[in-house]
């Protein structure tokens, strides 16, 4: 191109301030383009010819034709030598689109190899998750440090849910349905990364009509248990306190930390906790308590039980079946931690609230069963120190009278 090749230079160096491409496009070429061999190409594609001054037939002919001053011969020698150079200047360019479009092909192969990898590790991670939690009890696999998400007994709390004869069927089927995607995903992953060929159409078709099958399977039996819970009622009941106290005491009757349980499920963020006790087949769950302000000069608690049924009536008659105790003493109030259902009676996603409502400027005093209620706070240990607490009612709710208790949240 009879070009310097310092202003080439100097191209690729602006063309690197447009995000690197001089940069690649100047080492796509240092890679494809040959090293030149004892300055030959340096000196034009006929030094050796014109050192040796044996030229080919075509070439003396030429030569000759020149010496003879042949204004034609000279014409078709430089015609030939422009398209010399177009083509190498064209294998030059074809060199080097083939270098970028390997260079991007690698690039390409280390997006999906690193795709792959992802799947096969996340894969293995979600396994190993469901064995460690549903297999061997040990939550802390996905959540370490989080002792109120605890949902590895859930499969033994689906035989106070649903009937038992089709527990076992509905864990073999959700795991089914669990782990078929699982190992289609690590199957992927592996191929993605080793990149071999193999005939596995028809297995994945096969494995994809199970999972259909499964899932359908499942769908029908959870949306015929599903029907049991459609409908929400709810029964309560209201008692006043009289004569109003001064100072209203409230105590804990029957603790959670009493109970001889086996399993425990804590449903994150509700504050609704779940005992099993397999034993006897009972199971007991926290109740909600809160202290409102009333208005007027009376004081009363309230006690609203809700669950869910078939129909409005359905519910309500499981929403009167709750066994939930109180009991009120002169000017003690003592109340449950939890309430119970009677023999053969099923989870119908129950809760059960306690308010107490009481006037401005009434003094109360809890124990620390009757506080950790109250405040929503520190329910995971569910231990008791027997330590009383006062506090009086505020326009802006429930306050601490002594100055040392203003810190507690």
């Amino acid at each position: 191109l009879n070009t310097d090749p310092v202003w080439i230079r100097l191209l690729f160096i602006l063309m690197s301030f447009l995000y690197g491409a001089g940069l690649i496009v100047y080492l796509a070429l240092w890679i494809t383009l040959p090293v030149s061999e004892s300055g030959l190409l340096q000196e034009g594609p006929d030094a050796r010819f014109r050192r040796s001054g044996a030229y080919p037939r075509r070439g003396r002919e030429s030569h000759r034709g020149s010496l003879r001053g042949s204004h034609r011969g000279s014409h078709r020698e430089s015609l030939r030598e422009s398209h010399r150079e177009s083509g190498e200047i064209g294998n030059a360019f074809n060199e080097t689109f083939r270098a970028l479009g390997n260079l991007f092909w690698l690039l390409i192969r280390g997006i999906i190899i690193l795709i792959g990898l992802s799947f096969v590790v996340a894969g293995f991670l979600v396994t190993a998750a469901l064995i460690m939690v549903f297999v061997f009890r040990f939550p802390g696999i996905y959540a370490p440090g989080s002792s109120g998400l605890n949902i590895c007994y859930l499969p033994d709390f689906l035989n106070y849910v649903i009937s038992p004869q089709l527990v076992p069927w509905i864990m073999i089927l959700a795991g089914i349905t669990v782990i078929l995607p699982l190992l289609v995903l690590i199957y992927l992953g592996v191929k993605m990364i080793f990149r071999f060929r193999a005939r596995d159409g028809i297995f994945l078709l096969t494995g994809f009509v199970v999972w259909v099958v499964v899932v359908t399977i499942l769908s029908f039996l959870l949306f015929n248990e599903g029907k049991s819970f459609v409908e929400t009622a709810r029964s309560a009941y209201r008692e006043n306190l009289k004569p109003l106290p001064e100072t209203l005491y409230i105590k804990s009757a029957s603790r959670i930390s009493g109970l001889d349980t086996d399993n425990e499920i804590s449903i994150p963020g509700k504050d609704y906790h779940v005992f099993i006790d397999e034993g006897s087949k009972k199971f007991y769950i926290s109740t909600y308590l809160d202290i409102l302000l009333s208005d007027g000069k009376s004081a009363w608690i309230d006690i609203t039980k809700r669950s869910s049924g078939r129909s409005k009536t359905d519910a309500a008659r499981k929403a009167d079946r709750l066994r939930y105790n109180y009991k009120i003493s002169g000017d003690t109030l003592f109340l449950d931690e939890y309430f119970t259902y009677p023999e053969d009676a099923k989870w119908s996603f129950d809760v059960v609230d306690v308010r107490v409502n009481i006037p401005q400027g009434t003094k109360i005093s809890v124990d620390s069963t009757i506080e950790r209620m109250i405040m929503k706070s520190g329910r995971d240990s569910f231990v008791d120190d027997y330590s009383e607490s006062y506090l009086i009612m505020t326009k802006r709710g429930l306050e601490y009278i002594d100055s040392e208790q203003d810190s507690k949240p």
